[in-house]
């Protein structure tokens, strides 16, 4: 039975061209950055943030932490 790496290494090589950073076509429309955070919709983000404030209720049981 061949090694883990060996069976990476093979199965690089048959699966390897089809990535988008090796010219195969990507899976997303748009770039998927690592370290960005995704908050989904601005609106609805920014509608929770609004009641956050108005609450002044941050934490201590608050209806976000729950």
């Amino acid at each position: 039975m061949p090694s883990p790496r060996a069976m990476d290494v093979e199965h690089f090589k048959t699966h390897g061209p089809h990535l988008a950073a090796l010219g195969g076509i990507p899976s997303f429309a748009e770039t998927l950055h690592v370290g960005r955070p995704n908050i989904g919709h601005a609106d609805r983000f920014l509608a929770r943030i609004s009641g956050v404030l108005e609450r002044r209720w941050l934490t201590n049981n608050g209806p976000l932490v729950q």
